[in-house]
């Protein structure tokens, strides 16, 4: 049997989940500290970070300066949203 093709959701996921750790191990924030500064709860960051997709672009925004991603990470997460 083949292997599943990714999807264009799945890559999104992948990506997302991967800048998410490089981004928690180079601040070393802790997912409380995170959903504090995004002004919501644990439990919601969690669910959202299961489906990326679902955070708005100034929820993004914000993560992208807190995980100090770089611009060009930034530009590829988003254009993977659309």
């Amino acid at each position: 049997m083949p292997a599943k093709r990714k999807t264009k959701l799945d890559r999104l996921r992948e990506k997302f989940c991967q800048m998410y750790k490089v981004g928690k191990a180079v601040t070393g924030l802790t997912d409380t500290d995170i959903a504090e500064c995004l002004g919501m709860g644990v439990t919601a960051l969690w669910t959202r970070r299961k489906a990326p997709e679902t955070f708005k672009l100034g929820e993004i925004a914000k993560l992208s300066v807190i995980l100090r991603w770089e611009e060009s990470d930034l530009t590829d997460l988003i254009a993977t949203m659309q």
